[in-house]
């Protein structure tokens, strides 16, 4: 059974708090289902680094999580390896926040409703205007094999491809899930709790006869 770390004796760094609302962002996102046990992974920008969530965060930590238990990594200069405490798909955060230095947020994530369509290969078109959000679509990624550099890349070209100089971004990923982006942590969990919900009403009108 997983059990808590104990606290560090070093004296907290001054983002503490920011870490801290993070891991709150991460169990509401899994309470509100937009995040589950079977994976997912979110980062926060802080200074020339990032702090990612740790493998086995959802399976085995059920996001129950402490700032201490979050991995950082840095973005000072470029890197051939990644702490091996890091989500397998830190690749992917590492490659969007060195795409744009706008970005400080990003949630990774398996919610079914965005699942259905990443696994039906098929973009979603979002039936309003997302705040803050420039298109109408979610595009696809290309295919890549899941916790590689390779996808990792896919998922920065799709980014730079269709909301390049934006400072919000979303891409599904063919047979895995979603990737949202934004310009805090906040943005980021808006933007997918809106793409998530028009998934949810396209699924539930195409089921009622009523999408076009």
């Amino acid at each position: 059974m997983f059990e808590r770390m104990p606290m560090r004796n070093e004296s907290k760094p001054p983002w503490h708090q920011e870490l801290e609302e993070m891991c709150s962002a991460a169990r509401r996102l899994a309470d509100t289902g937009l995040l589950d046990f079977s994976g997912g992974n979110l980062s926060l920008r802080v200074s020339n680094a990032f702090y990612v969530t740790p493998k086995y965060a959802g399976e085995e930590m059920r996001w129950d999580l402490l700032p201490e238990h979050l991995v950082e990594v840095s973005l000072a200069e470029e890197t051939e390896s990644l702490p091996k405490r890091a989500s397998r798909e830190s690749w992917m955060h590492y490659e969007l926040y060195r795409l744009e230095p706008s970005f400080a947020a990003v949630i990774h994530t398996h919610q079914k409703d965005l699942l259905s369509f990443a696994c039906a290969g098929e973009p979603l078109k979002l039936p309003n205007e997302v705040e803050g959000f420039p298109a109408e679509v979610i595009p696809l990624t290309e295919p890549a094999p899941a916790g590689t550099r390779r996808l990792a890349l896919a998922v920065r070209k799709a980014v730079s491809e269709h909301f390049a100089g934006g400072s919000r971004a979303g891409v599904l990923i063919p047979g895995h899930g979603a990737v949202v982006v934004a310009e805090s942590l906040r943005g980021a969990v808006g933007l997918l709790a809106a793409i998530a919900s028009a998934a949810y009403v396209e699924i539930a009108c195409r089921q009622a006869g009523l999408a076009e």
